[in-house]
């Protein structure tokens, strides 16, 4: 009766160990069906964020070329005022001149 009892023990252990085995391999199986997922998602992730990068880059450089056409108009625009300023400075000035001397 021992000795069945010890044979149905060791085949017990026996298969609870290829039971424990095969939980063991399932479990790897999975961290690295995870690991592989998680590697696919960093690379598009990563292509995401170039994507990104790119269109970012190329609106700001959008934004300094229009930034710096309204600068370049503004600058014109103040010239053009200094100009007429000038010029109505200088005729008002020989009016008064005008005035003067004919008083």
């Amino acid at each position: 009766v021992e000795v069945a009892k010890a044979e149905e023990l060791k085949a017990g252990k026996a298969e609870e160990d290829s039971f424990q085995v095969w939980r063991r391999a399932q479990a790897q199986a999975i961290l690295a069906e995870q690991e592989a997922l998680n590697i696919k998602g960093d690379e598009v992730a990563g292509k995401r964020l170039k994507e990104l990068l790119v269109t970012d880059q190329a609106e700001a450089a959008q934004r300094r070329a229009t930034s710096s056409r309204l600068w370049e108009q503004k600058q014109a625009q103040d010239a053009r005022r200094e100009k007429a300023r000038a010029l109505i400075m200088g005729k008002a000035s020989a009016k008064m001149k005008e005035i003067n001397t004919v008083a």
